[in-house]
């Protein structure tokens, strides 16, 4: 899972790049055509991209835990 500093600039050179995907690709090694245009086609719906989730954890430490 890529950071969203990871992600605002893999889009950022996508349009710096004259949306060429493949170049952008090449130069950071990350991610795939397919999820930066992803990447891209939210960030044009939204105007940004949305930060990474954090993990739900099932239940509390102090429900149904020995701990």
């Amino acid at each position: 899972m890529h950071s969203y500093e990871d992600r605002i600039r893999a889009v950022e050179l996508y349009y710096r790049y004259g949306k060429k995907a493949s170049v952008v690709v090449m130069e950071l090694g990350y991610p795939s055509t397919k999820q930066l245009s992803r990447w891209v086609r939210i960030y044009e719906e939204k105007g940004d991209l949305p930060g990474v989730k954090a993990k739900r954890t099932l239940f509390s430490c102090t429900e149904n835990c020995c701990c």
